[in-house]
């Protein structure tokens, strides 16, 4: 299956319902439309005064949530039909669909340079976006909730600096981010998006690609139109500094999990809205923190250890959960378990994760890349090699694990090699 073009057909907001529709087709012969459900009970009297401009920020998102749509077939030939864009706006989209989809292209093996050109007009208007907040205006921020140690920090660190916050969430309510909301006393803005099912059954077609999109990008974005939606100033994620090391390099550019989690994009974003004229901040107050960091950060809130989870497979579209909250096979749970290690005790440490996840002699290959050993750094949501060997020597210190098969290799591949060699 192929397709010459991938047009950004049109796009429409119902303000009674809340229903935004995203529609895009290939070749004007396949048809996509994606549903995004904002809460129309929420939707400020200033948004509804400004319906025009708010609508206008959301061509910015009908852009981003196409990333999933493009990559089925991924034609060189880009359409815009719902607006247009200067030559500076389709730089940006040219760098957050290729950066974006390193993994995807990696995995499916696509020389993509040259690939993505989005198309600009030399007379397409620069606008000033938005509209004017009112002054006495209490700023209010949006935190996106995942259920997982960096959300429950952020949220810490927000309440201590007296910032007035809701928890936002795009898509399920998790068990655990309900339960981080509870213990803040917060509820959760909920976001839902309804993925066109057309994509879902083209992903199981032979010919039809399928990979890796970058989900921090999309959620950004809705929450910018959220924002404008709810009478919110900034999105905050808790983003950390490991997110800026890349797994490897692929057609001469590093290929990085965690793209669009990273600094590199947060000022991409911020400079693109800045230029739209728009009033609204995208950031993470734990950017100068490493993982270890935060969890050492996170080993401080005991009451949170039983409902804290940061497996991906609780996240999934499918809906399908870990019946423990951690799967304890993926290279997430095994950095995470390894970071909490370092600073959390045994005991303790069993409660939460169900199980020691060093006794399993069968994860050693993933904790070899995890620690650089061997093979890339896993497509994952995880950390340094170096903060890793960090958890990892903490952990060896406190000599709970002394007997564990991965603690084992680690000490004899990672400590006893450093030893010989320095």
């Amino acid at each position: 299956m192929t397709a010459q073009s991938f047009i950004f057909d049109s796009y429409h907001f119902d303000w009674n319902s809340g229903e935004l529709s995203l529609r895009y087709s290939f070749d004007d012969q396949e048809f996509f439309t994606e549903k995004i459900l904002f809460d129309p009970e929420k939707i400020t009297q200033q948004a509804k005064e400004n319906k025009k401009s708010i609508e206008q920020i959301m061509f910015h998102l009908h852009l981003i949530a196409g990333v999933s749509y493009y990559k089925s077939l991924c034609p060189k030939n880009i359409e815009i039909r719902s607006s247009e864009l200067t030559e500076k706006q389709a730089q940006f989209w040219n760098t957050v669909y290729t950066k974006g989809l390193g993994e995807f292209f990696y995995e499916n093996q696509i020389d993509f340079r040259g690939l993505i050109n989005f198309p600009y007009s030399d007379t397409a208007p620069i606008r000033s976006l938005g509209y004017a907040r009112d002054d006495d205006t209490e700023k209010k921020s949006l935190l996106g909730v995942g259920g997982g140690k960096d959300t429950i920090v952020s949220a810490k660190k927000m309440e201590e600096s007296g910032k007035n916050f809701d928890f936002i969430c795009i898509g399920k309510i998790h068990p655990s981010k309900q339960a981080t909301a509870d213990q803040f006393k917060k509820n959760i803005i909920q976001i839902q998006r309804q993925i066109d099912p057309k994509l879902i059954e083209w992903n199981t077609k032979e010919n039809v690609l399928n990979g890796h999109v970058p989900i921090t990008a999309i959620n950004t974005f809705m929450t910018l139109v959220a924002g404008y939606l709810y009478g919110h100033n900034e999105s905050i994620y808790a983003l950390e500094s490991s997110a800026d090391e890349g797994n490897l390099i692929f057609c001469d550019m590093e290929i990085n999990h965690q793209w669009s989690k990273s600094s590199e994009f947060e000022q991409l974003f911020n400079n693109y809205t800045k230029n739209l004229g728009l009033d609204f901040q995208f950031s993470s107050n734990l950017r100068k923190w490493n993982e270890l960091r935060i969890v050492k950060e996170f080993a401080q809130y005991s009451e949170f250890f039983p409902i804290v989870t940061s497996c991906n497979k609780n996240f999934t579209l499918e809906g399908t959960s870990p019946e423990n909250r951690w799967c304890g096979k993926c290279g997430k749970c095994e950095f995470v378990f390894a970071l909490f290690s370092a600073y959390i005790p045994k005991a303790q440490m069993l409660e939460i994760f169900g199980r020691n996840f060093y006794e399993d002699y069968t994860s050693i290959p993933t904790f070899n890349a995890l620690l650089g050993l061997e093979g890339n750094k896993p497509f994952e949501c995880v950390g340094t090699q170096k903060e890793m060997r960090q958890a990892m020597s903490l952990a060896s210190q406190s000599r709970q694990y002394d007997l564990d098969p991965v603690m084992l290799m680690f000490q004899r591949d990672v400590i006893q090699a450093d030893h010989l060699s320095s």
